[in-house]
């Protein structure tokens, strides 16, 4: 029992604040914004990964239980306000899903109020959890947004993220190059600080396979408020959109 609630408290420390805290190849650009702080982005390819959200594994590193189809999402935001629409759609097994964002807020610095450019996210950074190794993310931003399912509420002003970054997942076959964070995970459990370090030091070494600095990805997810141990990420639900196909405007 005791066992248990350690690896419980681990999960719960490393995925705590997840929300509140045409492909491009070549050359990638600094920023969309030409200074102003203004972004318009369009991506089409969409997909849901590991489904609708109940299915337990919303990240499916092994590129199974990704549900493609016809979807397009657009981005219109001011990162110096921390303003802005962020939408997503994507039809696939028989129903068109939806989500819009229009509330940011960040309450943690590098969020930058809400919506925040240049910086790296997940990985050893700080900035977000394990769940990816570190990747260059040329716009992000934290807040809540409701998700339709047909039309209709599937859930309603719950928190969400989206994220612009380099490519972190196979776009044929859907598959990370990862392991993702259960040794870090154990070792923190553990509380052993050489454990810990080698778990880290394997996370790190992770991007370099993984990332693909050549292409870009559209990430955004939302999640319930209540937790699930058994579910990764540790949420009740999460729903994790993605678009490969990025144009900027």
């Amino acid at each position: 029992m005791e066992s248990k609630l350690q690896i419980i408290i681990a999960t719960f420390v490393i995925f705590s604040g997840f929300a509140l805290a045409t492909s491009v190849a070549g050359s990638q650009p600094d920023s969309g914004s030409s200074g102003t702080g203004q972004f318009h982005i369009s991506a089409t390819k969409a997909y849901l990964i590991g489904g609708e959200g109940d299915t337990g594994n919303s990240f499916r590193y092994d590129g199974s239980e990704v549900w493609t189809g016809p979807g397009q999402a657009t981005i219109i935001v001011d990162e110096v306000n921390n303003v802005g629409t962020v939408e997503g759609t994507v039809t696939t097994h028989g129903h068109t899903y939806k989500i819009v964002m229009k509330e940011f807020k960040g309450g943690k610095p590098f969020m930058n109020g809400g919506v925040a450019r240049d910086l790296y996210l997940h990985g050893t950074t700080g900035h977000g959890p394990p769940v990816l190794p570190k990747v260059w993310t040329y716009l992000a931003g934290w807040g809540h947004a409701d998700i339709y399912k047909d039309g209709q509420f599937l859930h309603k002003n719950v928190h969400a993220h989206f994220m612009l970054t380099q490519g972190t997942r196979d776009k044929k076959t859907h598959r990370v190059n990862f392991a993702g964070p259960k040794r870090l995970m154990m070792a923190k459990k553990s509380g052993d600080p050489a454990k810990i370090k080698a778990a880290m030091q394997e996370i790190d070494e992770a991007a370099s396979r993984a990332i693909n600095t050549h292409t870009m990805q559209l990430h955004v997810v939302a999640h319930s408020e209540k937790k699930n141990p058994k579910h990764f990420p540790p949420f009740d639900w999460f729903t994790h959109f993605m678009w490969d196909e990025i144009t900027w405007h």
